[in-house]
């Protein structure tokens, strides 16, 4: 069982798709109801959220606290930040260090 986790720990970027982050962000708006509901899909569809996370995880971060995510993402694209997956991961997982890193 431990390494089955492991294994779908380590490939969970790949197996990701629209509808699982569809869940995931309706689950957030049952906590989160503004912030989702200005957010996604309004500024950031499920399609370009979706291949965010799958750069972002794929470069090692974790998706766990995605309600802050998309709170960055949007920050990123009201700034006038990039519109690529892959920059937009990036931005992210710098700001991410800029706020949480010690």
């Amino acid at each position: 069982m431990e390494c089955l986790e492991k294994t779908v720990r380590e490939n969970y970027a790949y197996m990701l798709n629209r509808d699982i982050v569809k869940e995931m962000v309706e689950n957030l708006q049952k906590r989160f109801p503004v912030l989702i509901s200005e957010t996604v899909p309004v500024r950031i569809s499920y399609g370009f959220l979706t291949d965010i996370l799958k750069k972002y995880m794929e470069m090692g971060n974790s998706a766990l606290y995605l309600m802050k995510i998309i709170e960055i993402l949007d920050d990123i694209l009201r700034q006038g930040g990039t519109a690529a997956p892959e920059e937009m991961a990036a931005a992210l997982a710098k700001e991410w260090k800029r706020l949480y890193s010690e």
